[in-house]
């Protein structure tokens, strides 16, 4: 099943949010880059480049983090640019996203006078749906050998975040933001999974307390895609967290809300729901309201019907005392 668009958009916010830090991209390569390249490159010298390789109608197809970083060679050092690239679905035209890409970077070099930069794509994919790598020649039709040579030839390194075990992740999390990011990508929507191991999301935020952004970029994409409820974020943040923490993620959690009760008004006056439509989801309404742990705002959201709607089903529930109040 694909992701849905406003997930999708979550998901590489979350990792753009979570690569731009260093120490992200530090455990990337001492754990997961394949050991033959990891031990030629000094993560210490990862360097983040902001330059802007795209941009316009192409960014909307790029969720891109680039890094320079030295890699050791038999003769000495030399500079090479790390692409990490995220994907939540299987992409038939990554060669070409990726081609773009590598021209940009040897571009800005010419404009530079500089020798052309080596360059490492790296495609973080988080898709359920298994990615068949194949070989950039397979994209042409009737491959003749005759013409092998004037085909663009590259590779990129595949990670595929489902392949990856919850164990090997769990172990990440005990000293890593890496860590924290893949089991909110891989586990962010199971809320047993979630409640049975809060701590973990979390213990990054003590290692480094300086990494606010990042704290509250996973608590937002939590908020999104996991089904808990403001009482039970706090009940959770009061058992696991400590205060510091808890008082930042409960912040974080409170604004998060907020804002979904005004997008879900401004969105439910902007499109003028008819009337009609909201009354024949109302047996939905009642049978979520009635056997979920959902709250109001979350089931507002998933049903796109106005939040003033959901609460007027509710009291009507609670009038005919087929729900206590609380």
């Amino acid at each position: 099943m694909t992701d849905k668009p406003f997930i999708v958009r979550a998901n590489d916010k979350l990792f753009k949010v979570f690569f731009q830090a260093k120490p992200t991209a530090v455990d990337f390569i001492e754990h997961l880059l394949p050991k033959e390249l990891a031990l030629q490159l000094d993560a210490e010298s990862l360097t983040l480049d902001n330059s802007n390789y795209v941009s316009g109608i192409l960014a909307e197809y790029f969720s891109d983090v680039v890094y320079r970083a030295t890699w050791k060679t038999k003769k000495g050092k030399i500079t090479i640019v790390l692409l990490f690239e995220h994907k939540s679905v299987p992409d038939p035209v990554i060669y070409e996203q990726l081609f773009r890409y590598l021209l940009a970077i040897w571009e800005k070099n010419r404009q530079e006078n500089k020798a052309l930069s080596f360059v490492m794509p790296i495609v973080f994919y988080q898709g359920k749906t298994p990615w068949i790598k194949k070989p950039f020649s397979e994209s042409f039709e009737d491959f003749d050998l005759e013409l092998e040579r004037f085909v663009p030839s590259f590779d990129y390194i595949l990670i595929s975040l489902e392949s990856i075990h919850d164990r090997e992740i769990l172990g990440l999390s005990e000293f890593s933001t890496l860590g924290a990011m893949m089991l909110a990508m891989k586990r962010g929507d199971n809320r047993s999974f979630i409640e049975r191991h809060f701590p973990s999301f979390y213990k990054f935020g003590e290692l480094y307390p300086q990494l606010v952004q990042l704290k509250q970029a996973l608590t937002v994409y939590l908020a999104q895609r996991s089904s808990l409820s403001r009482e039970e974020w706090r009940e959770l943040s009061d058992k696991n967290l400590s205060l510091n923490m808890k008082t930042e993620v409960m912040e974080v959690v409170e604004s998060a809300y907020e804002r979904l009760i005004k997008q879900g008004k401004a969105e439910g006056k902007a499109e003028g729901k008819a009337e009609g439509k909201a009354e024949g989801k109302a047996e939905d309404i009642e049978r979520l309201l009635l056997k979920s742990a959902l709250s109001e705002v979350e089931i507002a959201y998933i049903l796109e019907i106005d939040l003033d709607f959901i609460y007027s089903v509710k009291e009507k529930l609670i009038e005919t005392g087929k729900l206590k109040a609380q």
